[in-house]
């Protein structure tokens, strides 16, 4: 299990999409899913 199965309100954060490539990072940011909790993705 790792450490967002245990967060009570898991949210995707710019550490979680460091290691992706750089143009996923930015339409990740484009599309605004940083600090959203990751059940609404």
């Amino acid at each position: 299990m790792s450490l967002i199965d245990k967060a009570p309100n898991p949210v995707i954060t710019e550490a979680d999409i460091k290691l992706l490539p750089e143009p996923v990072q930015r339409y990740l940011k484009y599309v605004g899913v940083i600090n959203k909790p990751e059940y609404l993705i």
